[in-house]
């Protein structure tokens, strides 16, 4: 339960960038209805650009003003304030859902612009400004959605700092970004492990009901990968510091596998700590352009944790008598 403090705080916070977004949606109202043409319509969201800002502050904080709105409802003298606003201003929807509408309607800007480039010929002298006019919303949606995902990723990282047991190392925070995070069965280990893929670090845990055990981590400059096993679902990662620590993982399927393996392999490349050619790191992934380099690049990646070739001495790992192979083509 939210106190009444932070209820009003939160509630004038709210409303400040309701009435502002409502003032910028007006005025922009206003100079669509008068645009004479499409390309009058496309200026006024390019000479808007800037104002716009405040629908990221107001989409950054909506999730904290539905928890506060719906903190509100659970008292009685607030709930019935708000109907009685609700049936004197005759709206036939409460007013969470008008809190949305901002939300909404930003996202898709950009989109009906790209309808309304449909209707225009690219000779015309107004198509320019109406292509000016997308790229503008769509930044502004791109951003807006990028924000939204650090916060999401910010919040759960807290989360996973409050459930994790035996982890003496810094915050976090300190080793970038969360990329992914899963449960897999490990051979040789009898319960399900839990991996946290971070920028900079592969963190390993045991998991306890609710709770995450530490069990170890390896930085992502000492990560090795070999991506093919006996069992195609299986990959291994290892610290080439540690060579006994290996952990043979078992996804529950092809494209999980292909998700993990593909930002293992990029987080790799970007962590090791050898200056790697800028080409290498910018095609990395693309199969046919590293079939072309493979013979040249072989001998710069016999430390960087990744075999690349065909099968060959130089790509191959044995490994508890099994012998693995791990082509990575970049």
């Amino acid at each position: 339960m939210l106190f009444f403090s932070d209820v009003q705080a939160g509630c004038y916070e709210l409303l400040d960038q309701l009435l502002l977004s409502v003032c910028i949606f007006s005025d922009l109202l206003e100079d669509l209805e008068r645009s004479p043409d499409a390309a009058a319509i496309a200026e006024c969201f390019v000479e808007r650009s800037e104002a716009f800002d405040i629908y990221t502050l107001y989409c950054m904080n909506y999730p904290n003003s539905v928890a506060v709105l719906r903190d509100c409802m659970k008292n009685r003298s607030l709930v019935r304030f708000f109907l009685e606003r609700q049936a004197t201003l005759n709206h036939s929807l409460p007013l969470e859902t008008y809190l949305l509408k901002p939300v909404q309607r930003i996202l898709k800007y950009h989109l009906l612009l790209q309808e309304l480039s449909k209707h225009i010929d690219k000779s015309d002298p107004g198509y320019e400004v109406v292509e000016d006019a997308i790229i503008t919303m769509t930044a502004v949606a791109w951003y807006i959605n990028d924000m939204k995902r650090k916060q999401e990723h910010a919040v759960r990282l807290q989360e996973i700092e409050s459930l994790l047991l035996n982890w003496s190392g810094p915050d976090l925070s300190g080793f970038g970004e969360l990329v992914l995070e899963g449960s897999f069965k490990v051979l040789r280990v009898k319960k399900e492990r839990a991996f946290f893929l971070f920028d900079k670090m592969l963190l390993i845990a045991k998991k306890r009901l609710e709770q995450f055990i530490y069990s170890t981590h390896i930085f992502c400059c000492n990560l090795q990968l070999v991506e093919t096993l006996k069992d195609p679902l299986c990959f291994k990662v290892s610290d080439q510091t540690i060579p006994k620590q290996q952990h043979i993982v078992q996804t529950k399927n092809q494209e999980e596998k292909r998700l993990w393996v593909h930002y293992l392999k990029r987080l790799i490349v970007e962590n090791h700590p050898a200056s790697l050619p800028q080409k290498v790191r910018k095609d990395e992934g693309d199969k046919d352009a590293g079939n072309r380099r493979t013979r040249s690049l072989t001998d710069r990646f016999k430390n960087v944790g990744i075999s690349v070739g065909p099968e060959s001495s130089t790509s191959s790992r044995t490994v508890d008598g099994d012998d693995m192979k791990l082509i990575f083509t970049l």
